[in-house]
């Protein structure tokens, strides 16, 4: 303890910069800030990534419609919407695998964006202190507010 003590003296106590205290509330950590940097990054991705998607569907079915029945271009137009399709599937895997690593590495992603994560249709209890049953919450501090 005497060594902390020392250490303290010496270089002071560090604080965040006020433009930086909304990121990360009151984890000293800063664990809060990085998974909001995270979730903001990878909803970034899949904007970007769906807006290419949209594009490719619709220039897929502009090339089939303006392919004059010639075989070459329509093939190339079915080629463009497969592709598109195939980027749809891997949306979906690309998000059930950002859903499984935010569980095991307890980072939130999309928190705040309005897309729930709980997968599996199962439904979070917690009994709290007091013994009240709280269902349908996501975490215990919310649930058992109000409640000693």
């Amino acid at each position: 303890m005497a060594l902390l003590a020392d250490v303290k003296d010496v270089f002071g106590t560090i604080s965040p910069p006020p433009a930086l205290q909304k990121f990360i509330g009151t984890d000293p950590t800063g664990s809060v800030g990085i998974s909001k940097f995270l979730t903001n990054l990878v909803s970034l991705f899949y904007i970007v990534g769906g807006i290419a998607l949209i594009f490719m569907l619709l220039w897929g079915a502009f090339d089939w419609i303006v392919s004059e029945g010639e075989k070459e271009k329509i093939h190339a137009a079915q080629q463009k919407i497969f592709n598109a399709v195939i980027g749809l599937i891997l949306f979906a895997v690309a998000f059930a695998v950002i859903s499984v690593l935010g569980t095991f590495t307890g980072f939130k992603f999309f928190e705040g964006q309005g897309v729930s994560t709980n997968t599996g249709g199962l439904t979070n209890s917690f009994t709290c202190a007091d013994g009240t049953v709280v269902v349908g919450v996501s975490d215990k501090v919310t649930a058992c507010k109000g409640h000693p």
